[in-house]
């Protein structure tokens, strides 16, 4: 098969992709590609900057034609999830082979070691910058919540050190070229309104109480892993589209994320614009859905309203299927995946 994988630049992130002109030439599809790559957008609800981007190039002239010159043409670079989904719908021989080498070319992907991000700290040894800063927190968190114990700063560097080795994997000390016994010279932390010192059975001070609180109420991270093995990961108070929620909750797409939702009374339709469905949130989905105004493809500026989902109803969602599946194993309650 000779369909390439190649990256393209989805906002600030590189994708995987393909090319949609390359696919329907595999496939052997009957309609023109501009009709039929349209169609399947329309059809399956894609999103351009989620499920694919587009480029104007300029077509290679045929050098057999003295009247032949280049024009303008665009192409379409869909992520591998989406490509999937397109060689499946065809419902032939090669939209299998096409569906079963975009899986191979995903678990080959995963099995490659990543270079080297320029977000690393390099003397450190290639540490995630992203990933050292989550554990810097998590053990300040796990110092300030052994010092309310009334542990020693000893102890307290101690037991932080010994949390982020398990949880993260980083060996603190080792990283910065210290012994693990060493804790600086530090005096033991007394409150500075001459108040009584910090020690054990007394409440925390204000400024401690409120670290603590802030650390503890941050939101949670929500991962799902896909049925091809993909890992999703996504804080809890960010906002996701039908498309993107669709991902995260194992359904095909958003048109099929967006009726699942109507029919559980989180959402239901309020008109049509340029060809797609308006939804507005209800119910139970009032606690989750917000009506953000997003702009407007090629109209200068002007916006529309568009519903969007918090993260959490991940959680929400996935656990009415599992508890659905459990109770009625029949075809009664089919969820398309």
């Amino acid at each position: 098969m000779n369909i390439v994988i190649s990256e393209k630049a989805f906002g600030k992130e590189l994708v995987q992709t393909v090319n949609a002109r390359e696919l329907h030439e595999f496939l052997k599809v009957r309609k023109d590609f501009s009709t039929w790559i349209k169609d399947r957008i329309k059809k399956y609800g894609f999103e351009e900057s989620q499920d694919f981007v587009m480029q104007e190039v300029l077509s290679s002239p045929n050098l057999g034609s003295s009247k032949s010159r280049q024009q303008k043409m665009v192409e379409y670079y869909i992520t591998l999830e989406m490509a999937k989904e397109l060689a499946m719908v065809e419902n032939s021989v090669r939209g299998k082979e096409a569906r079963q080498y975009f899986i191979e070319c995903e678990k080959k992907l995963r099995a490659t070691p990543l270079p080297p991000r320029t977000d690393t700290f390099e003397v450190l040894g290639g540490v995630n910058i992203k990933k050292f800063e989550q554990a810097a927190k998590l053990h300040r968190t796990a110092r300030l919540l052994a010092r309310c114990r009334g542990l020693s700063m000893a102890d307290q560097v101690k037991h932080a050190d010994a949390l982020i080795l398990k949880t993260s994997g980083f060996d603190i000390p080792k990283i910065l070229g210290l012994p693990a016994s060493y804790v600086g010279h530090v005096k033991e932390e007394r409150k500075t309104n001459g108040s009584q010192p910090y020690l054990p059975g007394f409440q925390v001070d204000d400024k401690t109480a409120a670290l603590i609180a802030d650390e503890v109420s941050r939101p949670k991270i929500i991962t799902v892993l896909t049925s091809d093995g993909v890992r999703l990961e996504v804080s809890e108070n960010e906002l996701l589209n039908a498309t993107t929620l669709a991902k995260y909750c194992g359904f095909s797409s958003g048109q099929t994320m967006n009726t699942w939702l109507v029919d559980r009374g989180f959402q239901k339709p309020v008109g049509r614009r340029a060809g797609k469905t308006d939804y507005e949130p209800v119910g139970n989905g009032l606690k989750y859905g917000v009506l953000m105004s997003v702009s407007r493809q090629g109209s200068h500026g002007s916006s529309v309203p568009q519903l969007c989902w918090k993260a959490e109803l991940v959680d929400v969602v996935r656990n009415m299927i599992e508890i659905r599946s459990n109770s009625r194993p029949s075809a009664q309650e089919h969820v398309r995946h």
